[in-house]
């Protein structure tokens, strides 16, 4: 069963004549920047309206029980004002996370001597521009403002082992999506 979907999705995917410029392929700049390998696929559905799924992670183990460990995926719909992957867009978009971050030596001392096990999911909107490039590639330029919750144990290592200190729950409202993508549409 699971050849028959694939051997489905990839006739679909390759086929220029059903997919002609329905489908896009991206990578954000900015997540490579921070070394998080990340991909997102947009797939249009009207004439101004495409569905958008990107998601990243990052596994970094360090000596002496330093980690920086997470996985983000963000659904999002986008309405654009003239017609698709050409110029303004303005979207709705989820955030769903899941971090490890372990004694990390970060500017200001964030991370020193802490562990952070959680989670968090929200969403926003987001506005964008996409700039073709050629006549399949494109720079897209994106920013998204809106809330995320999260939930997570929270550890200090002051003396040598790990202390629980609690479960947690915090809220944040700010920057939740910034991209400048490298897209590929077909």
């Amino acid at each position: 069963m699971k050849r028959i979907v694939l051997v489905f999705a990839l006739s679909i995917l390759f086929s220029n004549q059903a997919f002609s410029q329905r489908f896009a392929l991206k990578s954000n700049a900015l997540y490579a920047l921070t070394s998080t390998p990340n991909i997102g696929a947009e797939l249009a559905v009207s004439q101004r309206v495409t569905l958008n799924l990107t998601g990243g992670v990052f596994a970094r183990s360090f000596s002496g029980d330093k980690s920086f460990k997470h996985w983000m995926i963000q659904p999002e719909v986008r309405f654009w004002t003239s017609e698709k992957y050409k110029k303004l867009f303005f979207g709705v978009h989820g955030v769903i996370t899941n971090y490890d971050i372990a004694y990390a030596r970060l500017p200001f001392g964030i991370f020193k001597n802490r562990r952070y096990d959680g989670e968090g999911y929200g969403g926003g909107l987001t506005c964008g521009y996409n700039l073709p490039l050629s006549s399949h590639w494109n720079l897209e330029l994106v920013l998204g403002l809106g809330y995320i919750h999260f939930e997570y144990d929270k550890y200090w290592s002051g003396q040598g082992y790990p202390m629980h200190m609690g479960y947690f729950k915090n809220e944040y409202f700010g920057l939740t999506k910034l991209g400048a993508s490298f897209a590929y549409v077909f």
